[in-house]
């Protein structure tokens, strides 16, 4: 099967081929899922939860196994159920929920280099950037950022903060962005936060040891007064957070005064 030679490279390595549907540019949901290094199905299952929001014909096209041949230069199969073709406008809308790092940088180039035509031949920088991680190094920060977040309520909550302690430490715009001199760093600060999510389940599984031995299995009433003092011994176990503003003031702060004076023995 001849595949049109039009392929661009988006993000780091994924290669995408140009597909054509009517005069426009489209996108199928394993090229997104491949763009954003999402699960096989991600872009799917955005779309079935707001279809209603999306529009035939203006924000994604329905193609009918009849119409197989005119995809097939593009490498792109319809199966008999048929196949949905996602437009610029309906990409724009289903990746609103896409927050992560990646994110940004791959929607950028996918509007600018894929749907209106700025060409980026395949193999070409799209532009002249810093050197970085390589996209198998990005991976592995990123799986370690959800293996430490995996087993917490408020993950997303997390990984966010973490990806965001790792930009400020290493002072770069993403996690995409970190100086491959800089990985190792960044593995370390990931390792702490492992530990600290694992202390934290610590302190989780011991707190819910008392409450169901003192409380549970004792039948005495969880009042809001006993719910404060609960939490309140919780918070004592965990350590003082960094206030990240001072942080910052000091860092910025000009040093006029030369070093810091010895502490008197």
């Amino acid at each position: 099967m001849a595949v049109a030679n039009n392929a661009i490279i988006i993000g780091h390595t994924t290669k995408l081929n140009i597909v054509h549907y009517k005069s426009e540019r489209v996108l199928t949901y394993k090229m997104i899922d491949e763009a954003h290094a999402r699960n096989n199905g991600a872009a799917h299952n955005i779309f079935q939860k707001n279809k209603t929001r999306f529009i035939e014909g203006k924000h994604y096209h329905m193609v009918k196994y009849a119409e197989a041949e005119a995809l097939k230069p593009y490498g792109v199969d319809v199966p008999p159920r048929g196949l949905t073709l996602i437009t610029e406008r309906g990409y724009l809308l289903l990746v609103k929920s896409f927050t992560d790092d990646l994110a940004w940088e791959v929607q950028e180039q996918l509007v600018d280099h894929y749907f209106r035509g700025e060409n980026q031949l395949l193999g070409t920088p799209i532009a002249d950037k810093p050197e970085t991680i390589t996209s198998k190094q990005y991976y592995e920060l990123k799986n370690m950022i959800h293996t430490t977040t995996a087993r917490l309520h408020f993950k997303d909550k997390a990984q966010h903060g973490i990806a965001n302690m790792i930009r400020f430490k290493l002072n770069v715009g993403g996690i995409q962005s970190i100086r491959p001199e800089d990985y190792t760093k960044a593995v370390a600060i990931l390792e702490m936060s492992q530990q600290s999510a694992a202390m934290l389940w610590d302190i989780y599984l011991d707190m819910e040891r008392l409450f169901v031995e003192k409380y549970m299995c004792e039948g005495i009433p969880f009042t809001s007064t006993l719910r404060k003092e609960f939490t309140e011994r919780f918070q004592r176990k965990l350590p003082p957070a960094p206030d990240w503003r001072e942080v910052v003031r000091q860092l910025e702060a000009p040093d006029d005064d030369g070093p810091e004076p010895l502490p008197q023995s």
